[in-house]
Order: C-alpha cells, then sequence, then structure tokens
C-alpha cells in the first residue's frame, strides 16, 4: 500500500471539505510546536504560536471534541482531572500549574485534530501534509545549523524563535542556537527537544519511505540521511537510541516485505557511506570540531563523569525516589514536586499523583497502544504502521525525558494513532465505500 495510494481512497468521499480556517488554525498549533515562541509578554500569559492555532481550532470543534474514541478521551480527561486535583496538597503549585497548562493545551490540539479526522474526510491528508512539510523544515534548520557552524563557523538564526539566556551557564542570547558545549537545537527550545522531533519523525517517515511507489522512494532516501545526520548533531543520546528502535522493530515485525525494507536501508547506508569516503577530509573537519557533540555518543556523558551513560540520570533518579518514596503511595506527594521525578514521566506521576493516578495512566497507554495496532491490522498501510512507532518513541521517551508528557510537539504526532482510526468511524457515517476501497488498496499493496 503506497502513500500516494492511502491519499486516493481517503479522498473518495468528499461530501465535507475541510473548511479553510480550520486548515489554517491547525497549520499554525502545528507550526507553534516546530517552531516554538517563548518569553513574549501578552497580558498576563505568554503568547505562542502554537496558542494561537490551538485554542480557536478548538472553538471550531467544540460540539465534536467528545465525539469517537471516546474511551481514550475519557482516559485522557480523568488524567487530567487527577493530576489538577494532585495540586490541592503540592507545596509547589507554581511549577504544576505549568506542567498541567501545557499538558491542557496539548489534549486541545488532540481532540480538535479527533473531531476534524472524523468530521472531514479530507483532513487525514492536509494534517498529514502539514506535519510532514512543517516538520521537515525544522529539521532541516537543525542539519543546516550542523553543517553551516561546524564547517564554516557560520550561525544560522531561526525564524519564529527566541533563545532563552539561562538555557545553559555559559550560554548567552548571541550564542544561539548553540546550546552549551556546542549542541545543535534548530527551532527549539534546547538539544532533547530537537532530538525528539527527529525520532518521532523519524518513526512517522521510515514506513512511509519504504512503503511508497519505488518511483517516488529515491526521493526519500536523501530527507532520512538528513534526519539522522540532524538526530545525531543535536547529541542527543535519547534520539539516538529511539531510531535505532523504531528501525529493528519496524523491520522484525511491521515490514510485510523484509527484503525490501531491508533493500532500502542498505541502499541509504550504502549511499551515506559513499559521501562520507568521498568527502572525508570535510566530514573529518566536522567531526573535530563538534568533539563535544558527537563525544556524547561514545559512553560518557560529557560532563565530569564520562563512565555514566545515562548522563547523571540513573542517578537523579535514585535520588528522587529517595526522596519520596513510597511515603505518598496512594495520592502522591502533589503534582509538580518533584521537579521532572528524575527526567522519567513513569518516576514523576507514581511519586506526585500516586499509585491510582499512575494506574490510569498506564490504562491510557495501553489504550493508545491497542488503537494504534488494531487499526495497523485491520489495515496495515503505512501510516498505521507509523502511528504504532511513535506509540513505541513516546513510550519510551518518557522514560528519559520527563517533558515528553507536557510538550506540544509530542501531542502533533499523537493525533495520528486517531488518524489510523478515523477511517473506521467513517464508515459509519459515509457507508462502505471507503472501507471497500481501503480493503481493494490493501490487496493491491506490494508489501
Amino acid at each position: 500500500m503506497t502513500l500516494v495510494s492511502w491519499i486516493d481512497f481517503n479522498m473518495v468521499n468528499t461530501q465535507k471539505s475541510t473548511p479553510k480556517l480550520v486548515v489554517l488554525l491547525t497549520g499554525i498549533a502545528i507550526l507553534g510546536a516546530f517552531f516554538p515562541v517563548y518569553g513574549i509578554p501578552f497580558g498576563p500569559i505568554k503568547l505562542t504560536v502554537f496558542r494561537l492555532g490551538v485554542f480557536p481550532l478548538v472553538m471550531t470543534q467544540l460540539g465534536s471534541l467528545f465525539k469517537d474514541n471516546k474511551r481514550l478521551t475519557i482516559l485522557f480527561t480523568l488524567f487530567f482531572l487527577m493530576r489538577l486535583f494532585s495540586l490541592i496538597w503540592a507545596e509547589d503549585m507554581s511549577n504544576g500549574i505549568k506542567q498541567l497548562d501545557w499538558f491542557f493545551e496539548g489534549c486541545c490540539l488532540l481532540f480538535s485534530v479527533k473531531a476534524a479526522l472524523n468530521k472531514y474526510p479530507d483532513f487525514e491528508k492536509i494534517f498529514t501534509w502539514l506535519v510532514i512539510t512543517i516538520g521537515g523544515v525544522a529539521i532541516l534548520f537543525i542539519f543546516l545549523q550542523a553543517i553551516l557552524y561546524f564547517g564554516m563557523g557560520y550561525k544560522i538564526y531561526v525564524p519564529f524563535t527566541q533563545n532563552i539566556p539561562e538555557l545553559a551557564s555559559d550560554e548567552q542570547f548571541w550564542n544561539y542556537p548553540i546550546y552549551g558545549a556546542g549542541r545543535i537545537i534548530g527551532p527549539f527550545y534546547e538539544p532533547n527537544m530537537s532530538g525528539s522531533m527527529c525520532c518521532y519523525y523519524f518513526a512517522l517517515l521510515l514506513p512511509l519511505v519504504t512503503g511508497i511507489a519505488k518511483k517516488y522512494r529515491k526521493w526519500l532516501v536523501l530527507p532520512v540521511i538528513i534526519l539522522v545526520a540532524a538526530s545525531l548533531f543535536t547529541g542527543s543520546r535519547q534520539s539516538a537510541v529511539s531510531i535505532v528502535l523504531s528501525t529493528f522493530i519496524y523491520f522484525a515485525y511491521f515490514a510485510k516485505n523484509k527484503a525490501r525494507a531491508l533493500m532500502v536501508f542498505a541502499i541509504i547506508i550504502l549511499i551515506l557511506s559513499a559521501v562520507l569516503i568521498k568527502y572525508w577530509d570535510l566530514v573529518s573537519t566536522l567531526f573535530e570540531e563538534s568533539e563535544n557533540v558527537l563525544s556524547r555518543f561514545s559512553g560518557g556523558s560529557g560532563g565530569s563523569d564520562d563512565s555514566d551513560i545515562s548522563g547523571g540520570r540513573f542517578a537523579y533518579m535514585e535520588r528522587v525516589w529517595a526522596e519520596f518514596g513510597l511515603s505518598h503511595l496512594l495520592f502522591g506527594a502533589g503534582e509538580g514536586v518533584t521537579h521532572g521525578g528524575g527526567h522519567n514521566v513513569f518516576l514523576a506521576v507514581f511519586l506526585e499523583n500516586g499509585i491510582f493516578t499512575f494506574f490510569v495512566f498506564l490504562i491510557m497507554l495501553w489504550k493508545l497502544w491497542k488503537t494504534a495496532l488494531t487499526s495497523y491490522k485491520r489495515n496495515p498501510i503505512p501510516i498505521n504502521v507509523s502511528s504504532c512507532l511513535i506509540v513505541i518513541s513516546w513510550v519510551f521517551l518518557m522514560f528519559v525525558n520527563w517533558a515528553q508528557l507536557n510538550q506540544s510537539q509530542s501531542f502533533v504526532y499523537l493525533c495520528f494513532i486517531f488518524l489510523s482510526s478515523s477511517v473506521f468511524m467513517k464508515k459509519k457515517r459515509y457507508g462502505s465505500n471507503i472501507d471497500n476501497r481501503t480493503v481493494h488498496a490493501t490487496q493491491k499493496s506490494p508489501e
């Protein structure tokens, strides 16, 4: 099943085309998530492009936010309310409010996109291309920054972003977009967010590249190479591990034609190797100049203790656990009090919100995975494989990065789980035409 065929059969029924306002607001929200704007005061709040898109988008879908996919919607809502309730006994309410605000904004995007997917037959295509296009530009900035900075010493600045001087102790505004010891951050707040963007985008793109028609596939090899290179220059080890994990799981389980999938992957590796050999002098110079970034992948933390491959995360988790432990088992110590729970979302939710909220959180993750996997089994098209890999990437990243639970870019990609299941909702509204076309396209798939 090719990407082109997938778009084609989802455009069969055009009884309700997506309003231009919905397309515009969705694009603004995605732009804000991938090109975040920080620190612009607007009354009592800080205005961001993301919020400019999300909140009006919610208003356009207000009557449909809680229709369809009700179990997932209820779980996200219940999880938010239980976290909100734990603010009552939190000693540091300000941090908890900030985390919940971000989670609430993300849920607004999630529910709005879900509603639009189920109302407008062509919104699947529109949303996918908005994410691929805007996300691709964001990643291209990371790549260009790395090449220009490490190769020529020239800094390229990203529009719509604003650096925060407190990003690192040795970082100042005029050093942007280089973080601390030379890690590239592109249009994002810090390197881990840049790395997360790369691995989410890779989970989305990999099945589409290997599943697309042969005549289009060659044009997507270069973006994959740029994507992997950009990820490495962010210095984010969690991103590198996630990309390897997605690749392994895809080839081991999801790739129907494993020989062809491996061939595509081998071609990418061969092209990359040929480029490295031909331009080795330039590449070696890049490696020398970017030593602080690439040394993070050699087994050290890049800090004082080079033997700690986790960058101090494991020790931090132990300290957080030792401080809170099981003393607040039932209801938690209060939302936001662990200040990130040792870079581990699971630990943070358990310690801050208690075992009941933690249980709801696990059910929510299981339901997300089950929805994505069921959509794949019913219709094994590439975009449904992408949904499965996105869930896996999100769960993995939450083990090592507490911000994944609340940051806006995570919710942009979680929308694809609702996208995968929306075609079955549309069957109820528009009859069996879409579903029959889906089955027919699947049977013709080279996979």
